[in-house]
């Protein structure tokens, strides 16, 4: 096993705690784990996510823009049509 930092320690359990257990296998969290393709998560999922990690772990989250790593998430809003 290896040895992980423990603000790594800290975000996986954190995750692990708001995603719960997987009907099957294991949840397998890396640092380049997607939320998206990885875990089955939709971008208001994600957003929540990372609005309360960022309140528990004091992040500043103000200039985060999830559209910048999903950037599909646009294509719902009616400025593209």
């Amino acid at each position: 096993m290896i040895a992980r930092p423990e603000a790594w320690e800290r975000l996986v359990d954190f995750i692990e705690a708001k995603l719960g257990k997987p009907f099957l296998g294991q949840n397998s969290l890396a640092p380049e784990t997607d939320l998206y393709h990885d875990l089955d998560l939709n971008p208001p999922e994600i957003s929540a996510l990372l609005s309360e990690w960022g309140t528990k772990f004091d992040v500043d989250m103000s200039e985060f823009q999830l559209g910048h790593y999903y950037p599909f998430i646009q294509l719902s809003k009616p400025a593209f049509f």
